[in-house]
């Protein structure tokens, strides 16, 4: 079994994206893939990976829109952090971590990002994602909590329970 590299294992999804303009959906993930994925995967394998990911961030009906900016239109603000995600999905990290993968966004939009990260997280990846003031349904989307207050300190790390949280509902109760 290869042993692999702490920065192969993750992956970091920035806040705001760092997109070509002048690709399409299918060229990042495709671009993203052929450079961190090993040489040795043959191109066939590789493609299956790259349409998985394209399915797990619900990007297949994009895949050829150019990413653009703002002065020559293109993809959507929630768009464009999905296909963030996708390009950091393609190099086949075992771990993800997410900055403010909602910020920005209005809850339909958040909602659908939510969505895709679920889908990533049951495909067997691990996701930790950094989230200010989410709304109940992205709360209630997460399975584990670790609240922090100013200073850095714990305030709760655990499971956040099945049926709204009723975990952590209990704990701060007691």
């Amino acid at each position: 079994m290869e042993k692999k590299s702490f920065k192969k294992l993750i992956g970091y999804v920035e806040q705001f994206d760092s997109l070509s303009p002048h690709d399409t959906v299918r060229e990042a993930v495709e671009f993203s893939a052929a450079l961190r994925l090993s040489r040795d995967i043959p191109l066939e394998t590789r493609q299956t990976w790259v349409n998985s990911v394209l399915t797990m961030l619900e990007l297949n009906p994009l895949e050829n829109t150019m990413v653009g900016d703002t002065l020559s239109g293109g993809m959507s603000f929630e768009q464009k952090k999905r296909l963030s995600i996708a390009v950091e999905l393609a190099a086949n990290p075992s771990i993800l971590f997410l900055d403010e993968p909602t910020t920005g966004l209005d809850s339909r939009a958040a909602q659908i990002v939510i969505r895709c990260i679920r889908r990533v997280a049951a495909s067997g990846r691990s996701i930790v994602c950094t989230i200010h003031q989410p709304s109940t349904y992205i709360f209630n989307s997460f399975d584990a909590l670790l609240l922090l207050k100013r200073g850095g300190q714990t305030v709760y790390n655990g499971l956040l329970g099945d049926n709204n949280s009723d975990l952590l509902v209990n704990y701060f109760e007691g």
